[in-house]
């Protein structure tokens, strides 16, 4: 049997289980028409040509309204951008439609939100209630999570699945600056890893993992990268500047602590899938190393993040997800080492302590855990 007649029979079967409700909307492999670069090709050039369309467009625009004041502006822009908005949305649901259309359609619904949030700031600047920049960037922030939440489950379009997921992030992140709220973003990087965890982890139904396939993917893929972006944020820019203005707390410390209990339940999780009794020798010796890696790494949170979308993509068997892991380990494991305020010297014996004590690590983990036997060849 051939890979496109057992994945047919696999959908077929699902169908009639009732677990697939449109089986006509699953696109085999081998079902499509154009390669790979061509589809490539074809989005790039509705990119480009949604380029140049929406520059002269905004250059007329610039010079209509350059005569009147920011409230007609502002409310002209909201009006253009709900139209657009509301254009590619009910494009987004024909079913005739190309690559090269496709990308255009994004182009235009992205240009409509820009419009929108352009829109929003010019009323706000104009009103004398909200003439405060914090209070604009507020309101904009929240339009930009509102708008978002609604339209990634309406607008039917993997790319914007991916965009719109980073998009609410960054607004989360930026209401937590504005707000001056440190503890905000220890908030937000659990609910990340959290959100990671129930699209990754297999924690909704199989019907919904299903149906919601593509949808799934392309948020978690946007809610892994969001995690690693918000937990930079947290050390480099956002900590130090939180510490002065609220008391010295130290929120990646907490963000750890958290992260931590997180990391154990997913490794106790993994014990009972892989039927590993959780007081044996093996799932001990694993947790506790998990925890003597995270006690001298408190302040850099990623490290334990990276951990975590680590086994997120060994149980996935998804070599994405392991390749962002590793980018993670690398990048922290970096900031912890030129984080310390110690001499190069000591630096170096640091270096080669942690890498003796993971070698060291390896041969204990050999002997604690079974080698599974080998089939023997023919």
């Amino acid at each position: 049997m051939s890979d496109l007649k057992s994945m047919q029979y696999v959908i077929d079967t699902l169908t009639q289980e009732g677990y697939i409700e449109n089986a006509e909307a699953v696109i085999l492999p081998e079902q499509r028409a154009d390669t790979w670069y061509i589809r490539g090709l074809l989005g790039c050039g509705g990119w480009i040509a949604s380029v140049f369309f929406f520059l002269m467009g905004g250059f007329f625009i610039a010079i209509f309204f350059d005569s009147f004041d920011e409230s007609v502006f502002g409310l002209s822009a909201i009006v253009m951008g709900i139209g657009m908005l509301t254009f590619s949305l009910m494009a987004s649901k024909s079913a005739d439609k190309n690559v090269f259309v496709e990308q255009v359609m994004l182009a235009i619904h992205i240009a409509g939100q820009l419009l929108l949030y352009i829109g929003i700031g010019f009323l706000a600047v104009d009103n004398t209630t909200y003439d405060n920049g914090d209070a604009v960037a507020t309101i904009i922030a929240i339009v930009v999570i509102l708008t978002n939440s609604l339209m990634i489950f309406f607008y039917n379009n993997n790319l914007f699945h991916f965009l719109a997921t980073l998009a609410i992030i960054a607004a989360a992140n930026g209401l937590i600056y504005l707000w001056n709220v440190p503890a905000g973003l220890s908030f937000l990087i659990i609910l990340l890893t959290i959100g990671n965890l129930i699209i990754w982890g297999n924690m909704l139904s199989v019907r919904t993992q299903i149906n919601r396939y593509a949808l799934l993917q392309n948020m978690g893929y946007g809610l892994t990268i969001g995690l690693g972006f918000t937990i930079i944020y947290q050390i480099v820019n956002g900590y130090n500047e939180f510490e002065a203005a609220s008391g010295n707390l130290h929120t990646p410390i907490i963000t750890s602590l958290m992260l931590l209990v997180l990391v154990i339940y997913l490794e106790i999780r993994l014990f009972d899938e892989y039927t590993v009794h959780r007081n044996s020798k093996t799932a001990l010796t694993l947790l506790a190393f998990t925890v003597i890696i995270t006690l001298p790494t408190l302040i850099t949170p990623g490290i334990l993040a990276g951990i975590f979308v680590l086994l997120l993509g060994f149980r996935k068997r998804n070599r994405i997800l392991i390749a962002l892991s590793m980018a993670f380990l690398a990048g922290f494991v970096s900031e912890f080492y030129y984080s310390l305020e110690f001499t190069l010297l000591v630096k170096s014996f640091i270096l080669i302590g942690t890498g003796v004590l993971f070698l060291i690590g390896r041969v204990l983990l050999q002997r604690v855990i079974p080698t599974p036997p080998q089939e023997a060849s023919v």
